[in-house]
C-alpha cells in the first residue's frame, strides 16, 4: 500500500473514531444500523478498509454530523466530492478563515 493511501487510512480512522465516540454509539450499535458486521467498524477504525459511499451517508446520519464532517470523512476515505460538496467545502474553509482572522484581530 502506497504511503499517502496508508496516511489517508489513518486519519480516516481516527476521525471516524472520534466521530462515532462523540456520538455516543458503541460498534455494535452502529453496525447494527449499517447492516454490517462488528468486525467491518474495527478495520475502518484499524485503517485497514473504507466504508463505501453508501455507507458514509448512512454513518453521518447515524453519528448526526453536519454536511461539513460528512465531506471531510468522504475527502478521507478516497471519494471525490460533487460540484455542490466543493463548493460548499471551500466556503466553509473560506469562513473558518475568516473566523480565525477575526479572533487574532481581537487578541
Amino acid at each position: 500500500m502506497p504511503n499517502k493511501e496508508k496516511e489517508h487510512k489513518l486519519v480516516f480512522s481516527d476521525f471516524f473514531k472520534e466521530c462515532r465516540c462523540r456520538a455516543g454509539l458503541g460498534r455494535k450499535e452502529l453496525a447494527e444500523r449499517l447492516g454490517i458486521k462488528t468486525e467491518e467498524i474495527v478495520r475502518w477504525e484499524k485503517g485497514l478498509s473504507f466504508p463505501s459511499e453508501n455507507h458514509l451517508v448512512i454513518i453521518t446520519k447515524n453519528l448526526h454530523l453536519q454536511l461539513w464532517s460528512y465531506i471531510q470523512l468522504k475527502k478521507l476515505a478516497g471519494f471525490r466530492a460533487n460540484d455542490v460538496e466543493k463548493r460548499f467545502y471551500i466556503k466553509m474553509r473560506r469562513l473558518a478563515r475568516f473566523q480565525g482572522n477575526a479572533a487574532e484581530t481581537r487578541s
